[in-house]
C-alpha cells in the first residue's frame, strides 16, 4: 500500500486526513515577532481572530529542507509502504525543491516527490483522491499517472472584503474605495499552478455567489460523481448557503466543507466562500472532460 503525504497549505480537514491515513507537513505562521505552528497551535478561529486583530499580513515560512528531511524519515520509518508526497505548487513556493532536496539527502527509493501543482483543497482533492485510489490498492505508478491527469482546480471565490487584497497589494487604495462605494465584489480563481487572479467583479456579495453557480451549472458536469469542496474564511453559513445554491441547480454527491488556512485566508480575509472541484480541461472551457 502506498501512503500520501502533503502540506499544510492543502487545507485538508483532519477527519479526512485521520480516515484516509494522509500525512500533513505544518509550515510555519508568523504574525511579528509570534511564530505558530500552521493547525497545530492556531487553528482557523484563532487565526482569523489575529487577522482582524493585525494591519499587516501575516508570513508563512515553508518547511526547509531539514524539516522535510526529519518528516519524511519518520513516516519512513513509521510504515514500510511507498510515500508520496504532493507539495504545494512550485509556482508558488520553494517548498518543493526543498522537498527534492530532502529526497536526496535521504536517498529512499520508496519517497517520492511530486509537485502538486495547487494550493489550498485543490491540493487537498488531490491528496483525498490519490489516498483513495492507494486504498483500492493501486500501486505508486498509477496513483502517480492519475494525480498527473488531475491538472486542472476549478476554484471560484467569492471575496466579501477588499481590505485584505489591499494589505497585499493585490487592490489598489483608489480601487478599494470605488468597490466600497459601489458595492463592488470580486471573483478570484487559480490558474493551472496554483496562482490566483481576478476572474470576475458584480455587484453585491449574494450577487457573485450566484454568478460562480451559473459557472459552475455552465460546465454540464456530473457533480454526482466528483467531489466538491466548499470553503468559507470565518462564517460556515456561506458554505452552507453555497451548497443550497448548487443544489437547487444540480445533483451533488460528496461535499466537503473546509476553512481555508494561512496561505490563502490571509489575502482573502473574513466573509470569502469559495467552490473547489477537479476536472480534466481548464476553467476557461466550457465543457470540461470527465476525469
Amino acid at each position: 500500500m502506498v501512503k500520501i503525504v502533503t502540506d499544510s497549505t492543502s487545507d485538508l480537514p483532519l477527519d479526512y486526513a485521520s480516515r484516509l491515513s494522509i500525512g500533513i507537513i505544518p509550515f510555519k505562521v508568523s504574525f511579528g515577532e509570534r511564530t505558530f505552528i500552521d493547525g497545530a497551535d492556531l487553528n482557523h478561529q484563532q487565526f482569523i481572530e489575529y487577522l482582524k486583530k493585525h494591519k499587516c499580513l501575516p508570513s508563512t515560512t515553508m518547511a526547509t529542507p531539514v524539516d522535510y528531511q526529519l518528516a519524511f524519515s519518520r513516516f519512513l520509518e513509521e510504515c514500510d509502504e511507498d510515500i508520496i508526497y504532493l507539495s504545494i505548487s512550485s509556482a508558488l513556493s520553494g517548498s518543493y525543491q526543498s522537498a527534492l532536496t530532502a529526497q536526496k539527502l535521504i536517498n529512499d527509493p520508496r519517497l517520492i516527490v511530486e509537485d502538486g501543482q495547487s494550493i489550498s483543497m485543490g491540493l487537498g482533492l488531490k491528496a483525498i483522491g490519490a489516498a483513495r485510489l492507494a486504498q483500492e490498492g493501486c500501486s505508486k505508478e498509477e496513483i502517480l499517472r492519475k494525480v498527473k491527469g488531475w491538472r486542472h482546480v476549478h476554484a471560484y471565490i467569492a471575496v466579501n472584503d477588499l481590505s485584505y487584497l489591499h494589505r497585499g497589494g493585490r487592490v489598489k487604495a483608489n480601487e478599494r474605495v470605488l468597490a466600497g462605494i459601489l458595492n463592488i465584489k470580486p471573483i478570484i480563481s487559480m490558474k493551472e499552478k496554483g496562482e490566483l487572479f481576478l476572474w470576475d467583479k458584480v455587484r453585491g456579495f449574494r450577487r457573485s455567489m450566484r454568478m460562480i453557480v451559473d459557472k459552475v451549472e455552465s460546465f454540464g458536469l456530473d457533480l454526482r460523481k466528483r467531489t466538491v469542496a466548499i470553503g468559507y474564511s470565518a462564517e460556515e453559513e456561506l458554505a452552507l448557503e453555497m451548497k443550497a445554491l448548487l443544489s437547487e441547480r444540480m445533483d451533488l454527491g460528496e461535499v466537503i466543507i473546509f476553512s481555508p488556512g494561512s496561505a490563502v485566508c490571509s489575502h482573502l480575509g473574513p466573509g470569502a466562500v469559495a467552490v473547489f472541484f477537479l476536472a480534466a480541461s481548464p476553467p476557461g472551457s466550457r465543457n470540461p472532460a470527465r476525469m
